[in-house]
């Protein structure tokens, strides 16, 4: 590969040279590090074939026996990716630090960077080239990682070489098919506009699509190994119709909840996940609301009912403390709170991009409202409120030892959900509280407070013996 790569980039150089134009090293780093063609002809399938190789020389059950799960086969795989892409990304700039030399080496950016799309892109984006240079190696090795992640997952499923093959030659006869043939209004699909860096600005205009996908990629693979493993998130879906039926409704309120007045996907945010309040109030918002977290927090619940129904002296014994037990479930619930609001947050976006909504971070409908406030009150606070949901439903299941609580714990939420209650502690995710002046750290600092008080009501709770006689 490195001779590839090295007779390709002595082309480029001597292009450039040619040109005249009056170019430093930096610009014909960047612009060697940002060639779709390389990539997509050479680099690309050069990884997949040495990776598939590994995948079906590496699979060895004894492997998996010893290591105990295929997540922990999936995270040793990881370790060679990186170790693929660390190797080639060391190659590709030793090969262009050599033709770089003789262009004269400046920290700022040369005139003539702005007669190459590559640094004529970046330099609008990036004050210095070094750290264009650096945010190019960085996408393409997380925009890759995720490539020979989703191979990996695959091939967890398929387990045969035949069908991983497949699976490859068609991913990278999509790779240069969607980057020659797709029209321009489906430039979103095309994979040449996540490996370099230029195409993505030009496409995006943001420097966080990468990292956005990023998470959101890799939950989804975390959440396949898990099912993959049959330990934890197929208990938590054995009623996986409801679940469907349950994220087909979330799907069409969040469509239908696209509000005209939303000018950004961030207006969208800010409109759908306004919560209730006594000013602003709408009913639609209030249903919303109810939807998306209640809905949530009764799927948890009847997990958890199912935590204690099955709960015995076996269990007791077995995890030698109630506080271990608990300690299992509840941390797999708490995950899924987490993925969930990820989930969540991006559903928004593709309802956006789905909509034709300005893909911006800007708030425009709301003044003096920063877009660090807005994505910390809904991750942080958001997630605050959710643990504050089930601490209340474990304390009021240990303390009535009946399901039926479930639904009627939901009820009170609901009812308390009405604008008025401004210190009850539901509801307080919303950006209603953000919009008419409360700030979200003490928003956090109260709910941290209730999460603490409820969790010293468990802790008193489970050490009270008689709580669970007669299990």
């Amino acid at each position: 590969m490195g001779f590839v790569i090295f007779i390709y980039c002595f082309g480029i150089r001597r292009t450039i040279i040619e040109s005249y134009a009056p170019v430093n090293a930096w610009d014909l780093l960047i612009i060697l590090l940002s060639d779709v063609n390389l990539i997509i002809y050479f680099v690309l399938p050069f990884l997949l074939y040495f990776y598939v190789t590994f995948l079906v020389k590496g699979f060895e059950y004894h492997i998996l026996i010893r290591l105990g799960s295929y997540k922990k086969w999936v995270l040793m795989a990881s370790k060679k990716i990186l170790l693929y892409l660390a190797l080639t990304i060391i190659v590709w700039l030793l090969v262009a630090f050599i033709m770089s030399i003789g262009l004269p080496f400046a920290s700022e950016w040369s005139s003539g960077s702005k007669l190459f799309e590559p640094t004529a892109i970046m330099r609008q984006y990036f004050d210095l080239p070094l750290l264009a240079l650096l945010y190019q190696i960085v996408m393409f090795v997380i925009t890759t990682f995720i490539i020979l992640m989703s191979v990996t997952t695959i091939y967890v499923f398929l387990q045969s070489w035949r069908w991983i093959s497949f699976v490859v030659t068609v991913l990278y006869i999509f790779s240069f098919v969607s980057w020659k043939l797709f029209p321009e209004y489906l430039a979103k699909l095309s994979l040449s506009n996540y490996v370099v860096m230029f195409q993505t600005l030009n496409l995006w205009n943001n420097t966080l699509t990468i990292p956005l996908i990023a998470i959101v990629s890799l939950g989804l693979i975390y959440l396949a190994v898990q099912f993959k493993d049959g330990k934890q998130i197929v208990s938590f879906t054995s009623f996986q119709t409801g679940i469907v039926v349950y994220l087909f409704v979330l799907v069409l309120g969040t469509y239908f909840m696209a509000d005209t007045r939303s000018n950004t996907v961030i207006d969208l945010f800010l409109l759908n996940f306004f919560g209730t309040s006594s000013e602003g109030y709408t009913f639609l918002s209030y249903l919303y609301y109810i939807v998306i977290f209640f809905g949530f927090l009764y799927l948890a619940q009847i997990y958890l009912a199912s935590e204690f129904s099955e709960l015995s002296y076996y269990k007791i014994i077995r995890y030698n403390s109630m506080f271990k037990w608990m300690g299992e479930w509840l941390r797999n619930i708490l995950l899924m709170a987490i993925l969930y609001l990820f989930f969540i947050f991006i559903l928004t976006l593709t309802v956006a991009y789905f909509k034709g909504i300005e893909f911006s971070f800007r708030v425009t409908v709301v003044e003096d409202m920063k877009f660090t406030s807005l994505l910390y009150h809904f991750f942080i606070n958001g997630f605050l409120q959710i643990s504050i949901y089930i601490l209340l439903s474990i304390t009021l299941q240990i303390v009535s030892k009946s399901s039926s609580t479930n639904l009627v714990t939901i009820g009170i939420f609901i009812a308390l959900l009405f604008p008025g209650y401004k210190y009850i502690p539901v509801g307080l995710n919303g950006y209603s509280h953000l919009i008419y002046g409360t700030s979200p750290m003490i928003v956090s600092l109260y709910l941290i407070l209730i999460v603490l008080v409820e969790g010293v009501c468990i802790f008193y709770l489970l050490n009270k013996k008689y709580i669970f006689e007669g299990v």
